[in-house]
């Protein structure tokens, strides 16, 4: 029975890996760290938290 599941374990990662390749990815972001919000921020004494 361990066998047959090692074996069956086995055979799906090796049809996961050769499909890899071939996935489709995207689309990306042109920045992913930028500041999306920074003309909408006010820093004052009261909302300046750096």
């Amino acid at each position: 029975m361990k066998l047959a599941v090692w074996m069956t374990a086995v055979n799906n990662e090796s049809n996961y890996v050769s499909r890899e390749p071939f996935r489709k990815r995207g689309p990306y972001v042109e920045n992913p760290y930028a500041d999306v919000d920074e003309e909408e921020e006010e820093f004052t004494d009261r909302t300046d938290y750096r």
